[in-house]
């Protein structure tokens, strides 16, 4: 461990110096010795120390509770504060400052060494903590997550800024409040009011899984589509003391999914035959009027298999393939061979698909009898 350092802040010559003898004993380092507030704060400045022992009742202009709050506000330097003796009003001054203790004089030699051991050590403790808790925090506060916690009270105790995002509500409008007065669940189904959500997770000390059928009602009435999971925070007792609500708004995907589903309603209900490949030309997709059209009733028969089964002549079908490579999309007269084995002369739109990127990711195929009839 490195050299602990300590600074005395004492205007009573004699004091001081005993008090620094002693702690030189104990092979702490003193740094300096202030004889007053004003130099206390000069000399925590300057050198840092890892704790100040402060005399309470400082002679001086400023005592030394007032130095005791200036040095924990701008250095975050733990004091412990010598006294004789202090009246009451002193004594409830002082413990605004959050000292780490007191030490009566005379001092005990025991006592000091002991003091200045677990000053130092929770200090560093504490730092640590806060120095975790900032981090997560950051975490917390940047995360794209909504994240709200609440006590076993159903009272709010944080939430990130996603949530004011998302529901419109600041901070200081729900901190403290009931969750149950700010939000409302709601079934996306049948629009029934869902209730005792946290409570369930509180009383059970288990676990929510996701959920994302659910529309969360804000106060202000917005309804808010989200996809939710909760989670109970557990002591060592094995007691639940806090729950986890993270939710993320999934409004825009579900109209996504809702317009990708009307558009494979259109696609499968087209009059035209239509069939998705892959990049090999082997068929992932065909709507109801391609199975009419080659005579197949289960797109199972289909799935899997190359494309070129269903040309009469796979090198047409090869040909197209490779205009699609290059052109990105082809139209013409293709004959292709139905289930019975019998021929049909049929039009055929080919596009190749590409995404965002220009990636090409698929094949997309449209055939139409002109004639609506078989050639036998």
């Amino acid at each position: 461990m490195n050299e602990i350092t300590v600074l005395i802040v004492e205007d009573e010559v004699i004091v001081a110096a005993n008090l620094k003898r002693r702690l030189e004993n104990f092979g702490y380092r003193v740094c300096g010795i202030a004889p007053s507030g004003e130099a206390a704060i000069e000399k925590a400045d300057q050198f840092r120390p890892d704790m100040i022992f402060m005399d309470i009742m400082l002679e001086t202009d400023m005592d030394g509770v007032e130095a005791a709050e200036h040095i924990r506000r701008q250095f975050d330097i733990p004091v412990v504060f010598v006294t004789a003796f202090s009246d009451e009003q002193t004594l409830q001054r002082a413990k605004i400052t959050e000292p780490y203790g007191y030490i009566i004089k005379p001092f005990n030699m025991k006592e000091l060494q002991t003091i200045v051991e677990i000053t130092v050590y929770k200090h560093d403790i504490e730092k640590k903590m806060r120095e975790n808790r900032q981090w997560i925090m950051t975490i917390l506060n940047n995360i794209h997550d909504a994240i709200i916690v609440v006590n076993t009270e159903e009272q709010i105790t944080f939430m990130n800024p996603t949530v004011e995002h998302i529901s419109k509500l600041t901070s200081d409008e729900v901190m403290g409040k009931h969750f149950g007065s700010l939000f409302t669940f709601m079934c996306e189904k049948n629009k029934k009011e869902i209730k005792n959500v946290i409570s369930k997770v509180i009383e059970s000390g288990q676990p929510q899984d996701t959920v994302d059928n659910h529309i969360l009602i804000n106060r202000h009435g917005d309804q808010i589509q989200i996809e939710y999971n909760l989670a109970p925070i557990i002591d060592e007792a094995g007691k639940v003391t806090d729950v986890i609500f993270v939710f993320r708004d999934i409004t825009k995907r579900k109209e996504a999914e809702e317009l990708l589903r009307i558009k494979e309603i259109a696609m499968r209900n087209s009059i035209n035959a239509i069939a998705i490949t892959d990049l090999m030309g082997n068929i992932t997709y065909v709507n109801k009027a391609f199975l009419k059209l080659w005579g197949y009733e289960k797109e199972q028969n289909i799935f899997g298999g190359p494309s070129a089964n269903f040309w009469q002549l796979e090198d047409n079908a090869l040909e197209v393939i490779e205009k699609l490579t290059g052109e990105e999309s082809w139209i013409g007269m293709i004959r292709a061979t139905h289930r019975d084995r019998k021929s049909m002369e049929l039009e055929l739109s080919a596009t190749m698909v590409i995404d965002d990127l220009g990636n090409p990711v698929c094949m997309m195929t449209s055939f139409v009898d002109p004639n609506n009839r078989l050639i036998t």
